[in-house]
């Protein structure tokens, strides 16, 4: 969990700007149906919603330092392509700005100087780690796995070899595999990067309550003002919440992300599918708004499919089959070229948005065959019902 590629491990800090690193893609997607908000807590319990005040700098600034980091970072690479550190830096900025901003031509531009890397450097472990590292990003975990085995043997450094692989068993259902190395690397390091490690593999192992808390240590240990990383922690535990059907959680901590970081592609798009669950003018009204800017400044077709859906409606029929066929036609594109990384967001949009539950259901079990985590059995299931009950209707 939505920007196409947004459940991301925090094995990195980036610079002065404190950004966490798209280094793997796990879970991501939103909850199946709109879920309403379950019953408040009683204030002061452990249920209390109430998002802890970290303070960051403004989201402006740091949207603008970023971008200027990302045009040095291009810069510096220009002038020396073979070099693999100003490569990598490059790389990690790109995935920044896809993870953040939303902009899924970024993972292409990454794959593509990785490639070039390796052409540069075949013999270098850091080379194929990273290459690694982007096929990854793009859930081709079996050709990734090859590329860290080779770094291993080329004497790549052990820990970002570990770190690696720890990744790829998170993704792929081994989570229990990955908590065990998670828990040791937070017991010896207990910071912000390895809390939020921690607390996304909870989280994707559906163990609220624990990863809420480890949530919460992380965000109280961090010691940055960059609002990246604060509203990226926000992020995944509000994602959390709204998987578990939890929308009185997850909107305040959608609020508080949106707040620090205004250009937030995928917490947008999350808080206006919650927002606009009841179907109530004012609710439909804020997510609309929160999605016709995030359709013009970002190539996701998941906010294409969200906003037509929205248009649907407030009864706008005529803009909702130009937006949803135009997210069609984009999903169909990216399965073409990217197809493992977008089986379950292209899942949810033809079950949810354009009305074919058979191709969801096509598209969820070769998701689930990737990588069979709790989510992906959620989708499965959730698109085998809806067959069904379509399969009931026509006969």
């Amino acid at each position: 969990m939505t920007a196409a590629i947004d459940r991301t491990a925090p094995w990195m800090i980036l610079g002065r700007a404190g950004l966490v690193a798209a280094v793997f893609v796990l879970g991501c997607g939103r909850a199946g149906n709109p879920t309403p908000a379950a019953p408040a807590p009683t204030p002061g319990s452990p249920e209390e919603t109430a998002v802890p005040l970290v303070r960051t700098t403004s989201g402006a600034i740091a949207t603008h330092n970023f971008l200027a980091e990302l045009a040095l970072a291009k810069k510096q690479h220009a002038d020396q392509p073979t070099n693999l550190k100003r490569t990598r830096a490059l790389v990690d900025h790109l995935f920044d700005q896809a993870q953040f901003f939303g902009k899924l031509a970024s993972y292409d531009e990454a794959e593509a100087l990785a490639k070039a890397a390796l052409v540069d450097a075949p013999k270098s472990g850091e080379a194929h780690l990273l290459r690694a590292h982007t096929l990854s990003a793009l859930h081709q975990f079996v050709a990734a796995s090859a590329e860290i085995d080779r770094a291993e043997a080329l004497g790549a450094p052990p820990e970002l070899v570990r770190h690696s692989r720890v990744g790829i068993w998170q993704a792929t259902g081994k989570i229990d595999q990955a908590l065990e190395a998670l828990g040791a690397w937070r017991r010896m390091r207990p910071n912000f990067t390895n809390l939020s490690a921690e607390a996304g593999a909870l989280a994707d192992k559906h163990d609220y309550p624990h990863a809420a808390a480890v949530f919460s240590q992380a965000r109280r240990d961090y010691d940055d003002v960059s609002p990246f990383a604060i509203a990226w922690s926000e992020f995944q535990e509000g994602h959390m919440w709204e998987s578990a059907g939890r929308s009185d959680r997850a909107r305040p901590l959608f609020e508080s992300a949106l707040a620090r970081l205004p250009l937030y592609a995928a917490v947008a798009g999350h808080l206006a599918h919650l927002v606009a669950a009841f179907g109530d003018p004012e609710g439909l009204d804020r997510a609309r708004a929160l999605l016709e800017p995030l359709v013009a400044r970002t190539d996701d077709p998941e906010y294409v499919g969200e906003l037509g859906a929205i248009y649907r409606q407030l009864h706008r029929p005529v803009e909702a089959d130009r937006l949803v066929s135009q997210a069609t036609q984009r999903y169909e594109a990216l399965l073409a070229r990217h197809p493992e990384a977008f089986y379950d967001h292209a899942a949810r949009f033809f079950l949810h948005v354009a009305g074919d539950p058979k191709r969801a259901l096509g598209l969820a079990q070769k998701n689930f065959a990737l990588r069979p985590t709790p989510d992906a059995r959620d989708l499965l299931a959730e698109a085998e019902r809806a067959t069904s009950a379509t399969a009931g209707l026509e006969r």
